[in-house]
């Protein structure tokens, strides 16, 4: 047996040789080497905001980015969002669309949801070959809400939203929607620089918050409620600008399955229409 131990002990002696000896050698660091001469080049541009007669665009708000289909004025068109053409560094670009179609009368409370429709580069909705208009489903809808603030100051804003009383446009009619309620509830925001931000989270330094859900009620005497849907934070008093939250453009994606409208029954017959008035101010909300 102590034989055997000791063949065993030389066996390892003798591995553990071999791999002393494969091991490679330590290459020795090159020593840096002084420059004979140096020089610098300055690189300098000036950012400015845009000016008031200069249009933002309207984007895809699921990617931030340009899509190919757009219009005369260079909107991307996507089923659900309205582009607006405004002008200036501070402005909304974009808004969702509230179409629900035809609806038959019902005894009780209806809450009816949301459809869409494919627009063309005019803004007149595209019909199918029986003159229907042509409803789009699933992930291509994209209703949105969007923002750009190019000013650079880092100032903050606030996005409101109202809904007026909904009438009948028959003529002649006096007749409107009873406390009618217009719900929607945020899927995500998105900034410029294609990061993706939850909307049930808290919102990080940069980042806008956004409300949700959100409901837009008018009550029997046409009275409305504003309610602040997206709010920008302005950046701590002696830091740097870029610390203020909302800078660049962002968007505001709505779940399009969350848009509904509560319609209660006693209304006439007839197309019936209302607004949503969206208001960007600057400055956070109070």
């Amino acid at each position: 047996m102590k034989t055997m131990k000791f063949k065993s002990m030389a066996n390892v002696a003798a591995i553990l040789g071999t791999v002393l000896i494969s091991t490679p050698a330590m290459t020795a660091m090159a020593a840096p080497t002084t420059p004979a001469s140096t020089a610098s080049s300055d690189v300098t541009l000036e950012l400015t905001a845009p000016g008031s007669d200069d249009k933002q665009t309207s984007k895809d708000p699921t990617t931030g980015e340009e899509g190919t289909d757009k219009d005369d004025n260079g909107n991307t068109l996507v089923p659900g969002t309205k582009p607006t053409d405004n002008a200036g560094p501070l402005t909304i670009n974009g808004v969702p669309r509230f179409e629900f179609g035809k609806i038959a009368f019902s005894g009780s409370k209806q809450t009816v949801k949301a459809i869409f429709h494919e627009y063309d580069k005019n803004g007149n909705m595209i019909l199918n070959e029986d003159k229907t208009p042509k409803k789009v489903e699933g992930a291509a809808r994209k209703p949105s809400l969007q923002v750009s603030d190019l000013r650079g100051t880092g100032a903050g804003w606030n996005v409101t939203a109202s809904l007026s009383a909904i009438t009948n446009q028959t003529s002649g009619s006096t007749d409107k929607l009873t406390s009618p309620q217009l719900s929607f509830a945020a899927s995500k925001t998105i900034g410029t620089n294609g990061v993706q931000k939850e909307a049930s989270t808290s919102a990080s330094v940069a980042a806008p918050t956004l409300t949700t859900p959100i409901v837009l009620n008018v009550d029997d005497e046409s009275n409305t409620q504003t309610k602040t849907v997206f709010n920008a934070a302005a950046h701590d008093e002696g830091k740097d600008p870029s610390t203020g939250a909302g800078l660049g453009q962002w968007f505001a994606n709505f779940d399009p399955d969350s848009i509904t409208l509560a319609v209660y029954p006693g209304a006439t017959a007839g197309q019936y229409k209302g607004t949503v008035t969206w208001n960007l101010s600057s400055g956070p909300a109070a």
